[in-house]
């Protein structure tokens, strides 16, 4: 009873919601986090847990782009490039600088620089978590079965990733001169571009100079009958190669860049509700005194108690909303407690610096190395700050707050 209370307490004050949320920023899509479905996630605290739940997928669905465009000048080439491609291109930003980077290379009298350029896009989605025969690990389950709700929540998260969208991208740029009065060969290039290269010919129109081809690809799987010398372009047929290599890595399943993913709280399973005992009758009681003011239970002012049942509907929002906030609670304690390590660390480091080391200056990388007067400063100086005897005069040196680190340890009031 004084779990549930605990937890009521806190869902008045922690607003979040319980259905599914779509996350389509940094938190999915950075390469430096790793998306699986089943796998733990705070949409607050943006951290991965434990993949909790075996997940048995269901088989994705594939949506496929080709798309062709020219850019004939360097002022028409930012609209143009908007207009062709789409807003979430993965090659957007590579094909805006090369582009913008090759106009602006000077050329001959009379030469114009022309660009053509292919994106082709793959995209799984509907790839999610089959409700029906996925299941809660069985480590998991022993928390749960123990009535360690935290314990599950800060190993597994408060969510589990029930879906992921994934992209794959390849874009093609072909950069090419000509004389301005040379367009039959132009248009030549262009046609040939567009149906292919002819067998046997490696370049099949003369343009006057060379022809550079340069590609960019994202979110290949692992493809080990091709090889990957087909990603290796020096004409329009290595082009083409380079083109079905891509599209056959593609396609493999759990491949792509992360777009997107849904995240579903634990409360929705049926499986999590009827492990973590959520169906278990639960009461709550409000003490009365003689004048039928709400005063505490278990005190001698009681004079009336009535007991209510707590509805099953209440107990899964109430778990849901508190998961979310002890999680941040936890994220917040860990953070303090790195710096503290840290902070040790970096004293540790500088009280081994001889006296002709205190003398040293140390730049400090954060605000870079732009002006070092400002953002330097001797070893000694940095030791005596982050000692940081404290200049109370009412602590004493036996005080757990008379150094820096003793502070910051009392500022976790634990």
């Amino acid at each position: 009873m004084l779990f549930f209370t605990t937890i009521f307490f806190f869902w008045e004050i922690h607003h979040v919601s319980s259905s599914s949320t779509i996350i389509r920023d940094s938190r999915a899509t950075s390469r430096d986090v790793t998306p699986i479905l089943g796998r733990g996630f705070s949409a607050l605290t943006a951290e991965y847990f434990s993949t909790c739940l075996s997940a048995q997928t269901t088989d994705p669905t594939f949506s496929y782009n080709y798309n062709m465009f020219e850019l004939d000048s360097e002022e028409n080439a930012s609209s143009q490039i908007q207009g062709n491609l789409e807003e979430d291109s993965l090659c957007y930003d590579y094909i805006a600088r090369t582009v913008t980077s090759g106009f602006a290379q000077p050329t001959e009298p009379g030469i114009m620089t022309r660009y053509a350029i292919t994106q082709m896009s793959l995209e799984q989605y509907y790839s999610s978590v089959l409700a029906e025969t996925s299941y809660i690990i069985e480590p998991a389950q022993d928390m749960l079965n123990n009535g360690d709700i935290i314990g599950f929540i800060q190993a597994c998260g408060p969510n589990y990733i029930n879906s992921i969208v994934r992209r794959g991208e390849l874009a093609g740029l072909f950069k090419y001169s000509a004389s301005e009065t040379n367009t039959e060969a132009m248009q030549q290039f262009q046609q040939r571009l567009s149906n292919g290269p002819e067998e046997g010919i490696s370049n099949p129109v003369t343009l006057g100079t060379d022809l550079t081809i340069a590609i960019r690809v994202y979110g290949l799987g692992f493809n080990p009958g091709a090889g990957t010398s087909s990603l290796f372009v020096q004409s329009l047929e290595d082009f083409q190669l380079a083109v079905d290599f891509s599209f056959e890595s593609m396609i493999i399943p759990k491949t792509g860049v992360v777009k997107s993913m849904e995240i579903l709280p634990w409360t929705v399973s049926p499986e999590f509700q009827a492990q973590a005992r959520l169906d278990i009758k639960l009461t709550e009681s409000t003490c009365f005194d003689t004048s039928e003011v709400v005063v505490e239970c278990g005190t001698d002012e009681v004079a009336n108690t009535i007991t209510t049942p707590v509805p099953n509907q209440l107990k899964v929002f109430k778990f849901f909303r508190n998961a979310e906030h002890l999680v941040n609670l936890d994220s917040i304690l860990r953070s303090r407690m790195d710096r503290i390590a840290r902070l040790s660390h970096c004293q540790n480091a500088l009280s081994g610096l001889n006296e002709c080391q205190d003398e040293w200056f140390l730049l400090n990388h954060q605000f870079g190395t732009g002006d070092y007067v400002k953002n330097s400063m001797r070893a000694m100086e940095l030791r005596d700050i982050l000692i940081g005897i404290s200049t109370d005069p009412s602590v004493t040196q036996s005080s757990v707050d008379y150094y820096r680190w003793g502070r910051e340890i009392s500022n976790l009031n634990l």
